[in-house]
């Protein structure tokens, strides 16, 4: 028996010795973590403490997981190091109808139970948020087609808790955007704010907004905004498209919602543009590639509305779980018009998208209304490094500063 005991002893002492020896040998891995190249990105975050910055995140399933992700990583790290002056940007049908957890102290309130439709708008409509067939998980829209109501009885719209780095008990505006329809006629909702908690008291409402164009002008899209007054507010307050005795009338249609402190003028906002379980960097930018001009030019244009004159948006790939076991990238990056959805690879045009895209994707379509003034943000201001599997910020993007 001492024998035994004596090899379990040792046989113990070695396996302690072992994990000490990893354990050191992971803090001193953590310690030596260095940034790599960090000179390419230093100056978004000097402007982070001069003006107002956005990083928009595209990533798996970790992007979001359950409010644990590097959403909340990305928000935490901001909030804690510049301050945020805005929530991200949040689409009214996120997850399909069932919230899909972006956020940090706010999220989307599910639409799946509400009488609001989730696909089937209009193709006009669709084009500014056209998921399906964009597949950019987790957002959507909701919609109430001509000569329907939908009661806003239901909780539809986004939640703002007590704890967000925002400021609740600040002046806050909330900020959405929606479809316009051509004619005149029925078609209208009120922006509503309470909160939801007992006695679930109003906060203000908007005037009654109209969803018609009132002549035979074509469909277009819409930004609204909703002041609140500062006081002090140690409830969760909810943002909604009509108040719960109310009704939403249709034709109707609303794609993203935002609150924004206006007090701060400087700090981050964190949104997550992709975030789909068990998909690769492949999919990610397949999935960019299908959608439409006008969903990445109102989405990046709703990012950088609240902005001052410095305009500054850090777009950070999340991905490399999944990228396990996929062909080695290639360096050349593939056209977004001549994909064709093949794995071969070897050519300029065909194969399967790049990483590359991730970056040039969404920057071709930059809110900039002319080329001339997106020509005016240059490579001296675009760093682009494809570095994804590195889990690195891969791009960035500013107007013109002036030179110094």
């Amino acid at each position: 028996m001492g024998g035994r005991n004596g090899k379990q002893r040792a046989y113990f002492g070695c396996m302690r010795a072992f994990f000490i020896t990893c354990a050191l040998l992971c803090v001193r891995a953590a310690a030596q973590i260095t940034a790599i190249q960090a000179q390419e990105v230093r100056p978004f975050f000097e402007l982070a403490r001069l003006g107002r910055v956005d990083v928009v995140c595209i990533g798996d399933s970790n992007q979001l997981q359950r409010s644990n992700g590097w959403d909340q990583g990305w928000n935490k790290a901001m909030a804690s190091r510049f301050g945020l002056y805005a929530t991200g940007l949040v689409s009214w049908g996120e997850g399909n109808g069932q919230s899909a957890s972006q956020g940090y102290f706010y999220n989307a309130m599910p639409a799946a139970s509400s009488e609001f439709l989730l696909s089937g708008a209009p193709a006009q409509a669709e084009e500014y948020l056209n998921n399906p067939p964009s597949l950019l998980g987790p957002h959507n829209y909701i919609h109430v087609p001509e000569g329907g109501s939908a009661s806003g009885a239901a909780l539809v719209g986004m939640v703002i808790e007590p704890g967000c780095p925002i400021g609740l008990s600040g002046p806050l505006r909330m900020h959405f955007s929606y479809g316009v329809f051509s004619g005149s006629g029925a078609g209208s909702f009120e922006p509503h704010c309470r909160y939801e908690a007992f006695p679930f008291t109003a906060i203000v409402s908007s005037p009654v907004v109209s969803t018609r164009t009132g002549d035979s002008g074509p469909f277009r899209l819409a930004f609204g905004s909703m002041e609140l007054p500062a006081e002090a507010r140690t409830r969760q307050i909810s943002f909604r498209a009509v108040p719960t005795t109310g009704a939403v009338t249709g034709p109707f249609i609303a794609y993203f919602m935002r609150a924004e402190n206006p007090l701060k003028a400087q700090g981050g906002s964190v949104s997550s543009l992709y975030a789909v379980g068990s998909k690769s960097a492949y999919d990610m930018a397949a999935a960019l590639m299908a959608s439409s001009d006008a969903t990445l030019t109102h989405y990046f244009e709703s990012i950088r509305r609240l902005q001052g004159p410095t305009k500054a948006v850090l777009v950070r790939i999340n991905t490399g779980l999944n990228d396990r076991g996929t062909r080695r990238w290639r360096i050349r990056t593939t056209s977004s018009r001549s994909w064709t959805g093949s794995r071969r690879s070897g050519t300029s045009t065909g194969g399967r998208p790049t990483r590359c895209t991730l970056c040039s994707r969404p920057r071709t379509r930059w809110p900039i209304r002319t080329r001339r003034a997106f020509a005016g943000i240059g490579t001296r201001a675009c760093i682009l490094r494809c570095r994804v599997r590195e889990r690195r910020a891969c791009d960035w993007i500013r107007s013109p500063m002036p030179r110094r």
